[in-house]
C-alpha cells in the first residue's frame, strides 16, 4: 500500500497497480488519452478519478486523464502568450470601431503591406490570424460548449429518434455497440448537433446521457456540479458492474474447484457490487427526474 499527495495536501492510499497508472498519467507531460490505456488500466483510472487522484477531461471529443495537482493544472492553463492577448485586444478594438492600442513592432506587423489594413471595423489579415491562434490555443483546454440561445429556444426542437441516435434539442445521444466491452455492449456519447463537438463519450447508462442532455439544453454547462456528478456516478456504476461480473466469474471457478470459502467470499462481493450499482442508479434516476421537471 502506497500513499499519494494530491491537491490540498490530502494523502490517498493506492495499490501498486494504481500507483503505476497514476505515475504514468503524471509523467506523460500532457493529458493522457484514455485509448492509450488497456482495459484494466482504464478501470483503475476510473477508480482514481473517483478518489480524487486523477481528473478526467474531454478534449476535442476524446477522454483524457490528468494528475490532480495544482502545479500541473496551472501549467496546462498557460497556453496563451502575452503577445497573443495583446493581438486579441487590438482586434476587438478594431471590430468595435475604436482606436486600437499601438501594434507591436515585430516583423510580422512591419512587413505587412498597407493594403491589408482595413481601418476601424475591419481587421487586417495578420490580426485575424492572431485571433485564430488565440482561439486555437483556448480550444485545447476547454471541455464545454457555450451556447448563447435561451432554454426555450433550445427545447423548441422536438426529440427525434433513429436507429443509432436520439436527438434532444441541440444535442444528440449517439448509440454504440461493442460486444467485447466489459461494462456492457451498449454505450453512449453526447454530441452537439450544430458543431459536431463530442461533449462526453463512453457513457454506460442511457439515463446519464439523457439527464446530461436535458441539463445542457437548459443552459447548464459541462462543468456544472450536477452534470459532473452524473458522469462520476456513471463511472462508479461502470466500476460496480465490472466488479460484479468478475466476482461472479470467480465464484463459478471456486464452485468448480469445490472451494466453498472462496465461493462464499465472491458471492458476497457480487451481491455488494449489485447493491451499490442499484443505489447509484437510483441517484441517477432522481437527477434525471429533476432535469425533466426543469424542462417542462
Amino acid at each position: 500500500m502506497k500513499f499519494l499527495e494530491i491537491t490540498g495536501g490530502l494523502m490517498v492510499p493506492v495499490s501498486n497497480d494504481e500507483l503505476l497508472v497514476s505515475e504514468r498519467v503524471r509523467g506523460h507531460g500532457a493529458p493522457l488519452p484514455r485509448k492509450e490505456l488497456n482495459e484494466r488500466e482504464q478501470e483503475l483510472a476510473r477508480q482514481l478519478v473517483h478518489r480524487g487522484v486523477l481528473d478526467r477531461a474531454f478534449i476535442d471529443g476524446r477522454t483524457y486523464y490528468t494528475y490532480n495537482e495544482v502545479e500541473y493544472v496551472e501549467r496546462l492553463m498557460t497556453v496563451v502568450t502575452d503577445a497573443e492577448r495583446e493581438a486579441m485586444a487590438r482586434m476587438m478594438a478594431i471590430m468595435n470601431g475604436e482606436t486600437p492600442p499601438p501594434a507591436p513592432t515585430g516583423s510580422q506587423m512591419v512587413t505587412e503591406s498597407l493594403s491589408t489594413e482595413g481601418g476601424p471595423g475591419s481587421p487586417s489579415q495578420a490580426e485575424i490570424h492572431a485571433m485564430a491562434k488565440v482561439l486555437e490555443s483556448l480550444s485545447k483546454v476547454t471541455n464545454e460548449v457555450i451556447m448563447e440561445s435561451s432554454p426555450d429556444e433550445r427545447l423548441a426542437v422536438k426529440t427525434r429518434r433513429d436507429s443509432n441516435s436520439v436527438s434532444v434539442g441541440e444535442y444528440k445521444i449517439e448509440i454504440y455497440l461493442n460486444e467485447q466491452r466489459a461494462a456492457g455492449k451498449q454505450y453512449y456519447s453526447i454530441q452537439h448537433t450544430g458543431t459536431g463537438t463530442v461533449i462526453a463519450d463512453d457513457i454506460t447508462l442511457y439515463e446519464v446521457a439523457l439527464a446530461a442532455v436535458k441539463m445542457l439544453n437548459n443552459n447548464k454547462y459541462v462543468n456544472n456540479p450536477t452534470v459532473r456528478r452524473l458522469f462520476e456516478l456513471d463511472d462508479r456504476y461502470t466500476s460496480c458492474k465490472i466488479d460484479a461480473m468478475s466476482s461472479k466469474q470467480a465464484q463459478k471457478r471456486a464452485e468448480k474447484r469445490g472451494d466453498m470459502i472462496k465461493e462464499d467470499i465472491y458471492a458476497t462481493k457480487f451481491q455488494k457490487a449489485l447493491d451499490t450499482a442499484g443505489a447509484i442508479k437510483r441517484d441517477i434516476k432522481a437527477i434525471l427526474e429533476d432535469a425533466s421537471k426543469a424542462n417542462r
